[in-house]
């Protein structure tokens, strides 16, 4: 390793130190080394000697460069051709605390779960659609269930339909009760009324059926408009019916609504055992708009509404196919009379 220092003015003068001899103090013609070379200029390996003096370009060796922190390197980025290699594809993914990432393939469990709130734009394609029975089309269940496969309308108008029963006359109704009961329609609504005490019934239903009401594939709805009712010694049901009898039988094959005092029940039977199952939803006191409703799929499930709001499904004990009538009974379990308002009924099939 060769070193110059100069030191002193005038001709240049540098020390000479080549390792094999003394230090020797020598004089560098000054004019002649600048037009030979520079040292600045020079790359060539083999160096250049200016006045006997030979001076190479060299670089720090590895072993050289002092081992840096992380904190050192403050600015900057490395390029993409100082990362790792890996396989094409791969992704460079953490493998925890401690540990060096590592190459690997995307996976289900890297991707997170997204809410339906954050697909703002484009549609799915047919290939993600729900897998169905071919020729059934996807139908909507109601407020809170998911669509389901059902068979697509044949076109006929009786196979599928909707009717409203109003109340401007109960004319075509089997209508009864015990003595002092009171059924009286008027327009929008049915005013019925038990008289309590050691007679405490009062009824309404459809002597003739709808036949073959409940069919497989084609889904049966119903819906009751509660507009008053007393809160208190009151049992009432609202359902279609196998058989209208007094008292109401729990097994017959039914489906519908049964209230005790204001909390509503769901009830479904088929024949020998009963499915009933408690809301936990009351009835308001004395004037509302309560709607019971429930869609019947024949053969699969009943699921129950109030006010919109699913509050049962039952898939056990479903009523069988055949024919059914509407059915609607007021039962006053106390000393005194009482009495409620039923608003239209609605019953549709749809296939």
């Amino acid at each position: 390793m060769w070193e110059l220092k100069q030191i002193g003015p005038g001709p240049m003068q540098v020390l000479w130190i080549d390792g094999m001899s003394d230090a020797q103090v020598r004089n560098i013609d000054v004019a002649v080394a600048a037009k030979t070379d520079t040292v600045n200029e020079h790359t060539a390996a083999a160096g250049v000697t200016v006045d006997g003096l030979l001076i190479k370009d060299a670089l720090i060796p590895v072993s050289g460069v002092p081992d840096l922190p992380t904190s050192k390197i403050t600015s900057g980025r490395f390029i993409a051709a100082r990362l790792l290699d890996g396989t094409s594809g791969y992704f460079l993914k953490a493998a925890g605390a401690g540990v060096d990432p590592a190459y690997a393939l995307l996976v289900a469990a890297d991707i997170p779960s997204l809410d339906v709130a954050k697909i703002t734009s484009g549609r799915f394609g047919m290939a993600r659609m729900p897998a169905g029975t071919s020729g059934q089309v996807l139908t909507a269940q109601g407020a809170g269930a998911d669509p389901a496969y059902a068979a697509a309308a044949s076109g006929d108008i009786f196979d599928k339909f909707r009717e409203f029963i109003s109340w401007v006359s109960v004319d075509g109704f089997t209508k009864g009760g015990d003595t002092g009961y009171s059924i009286t329609p008027q327009g929008p609504i049915v005013v019925i009324q038990a008289p309590g005490g050691a007679n405490p019934d009062a009824w309404l239903y459809t002597p003739g059926p709808w036949w073959n009401l409940v069919e497989t594939a084609k889904a049966v709805t119903i819906e009751f408009l509660l507009c008053w009712t007393e809160a208190t010694s009151i049992t009432c049901w609202f359902r279609m019916t196998g058989s209208a009898a007094d008292p109401p039988s729990e097994t017959t094959n039914h489906f519908g609504f049964k209230t005790i005092n204001a909390r509503i029940w769901a009830s479904n039977a088929d024949g020998a055992t009963q499915a009933i199952t408690d809301t936990g939803i009351d009835t308001p006191t004395l004037g509302q708009r309560t709607r019971m409703k429930l869609i019947f799929n024949p053969g699969t499930d009943i699921k129950f509404y109030v006010n919109d709001t699913l509050a049962a499904t039952h898939t056990t004990y479903l009523p069988a196919t055949g024919k059914y009538s509407l059915h609607v009974h007021v039962s006053a379990t106390g000393a005194f009379a009482r009495e409620i308002d039923l608003g239209r009924v609605l019953l549709e099939r749809v296939n």
